[in-house]
């Protein structure tokens, strides 16, 4: 089976990369956060906290760590913090999310 790629969001002097089904690491001038959702074995724990959460990352225009850190205890994410990012990190290989969230009115200019 074939793993999806590694994207990446940057926005606000954040660089938001979504490793995998399970972590997303948020990148800021004070270091890395890991937002994952390892520990838990809760029934629908997937559709009804996490989806919101990446959805979240993936769409809103505005972004924050201080935002991103609510919604992660909102939806009962484990925040840890580390030292770097994994290796399947990289730029060059990343599929690139645009800075300004999803794209509202297309058909509009």
């Amino acid at each position: 089976m074939r793993k999806p790629p590694v994207m990446l969001r940057e926005t606000n002097g954040l660089a938001i990369w979504f490793a995998d089904e399970r972590n997303i690491y948020v990148e800021h001038k004070f270091g890395i956060t890991l937002f994952t959702r390892w520990e838990v074995r809760q029934r629908g724990f997937w559709s009804e906290n996490w989806r919101p959460f990446r959805k979240a990352l993936t769409n809103n225009r505005h972004l924050d760590l201080a935002y991103i850190t609510r919604l992660a205890t909102l939806y009962d994410i484990s925040i840890r913090y580390v030292g770097r990012l994994p290796e399947s990190c990289l730029k060059e290989q990343a599929r690139i999310i645009p800075e300004k969230g999803r794209a509202r009115n297309v058909n509009h200019k």
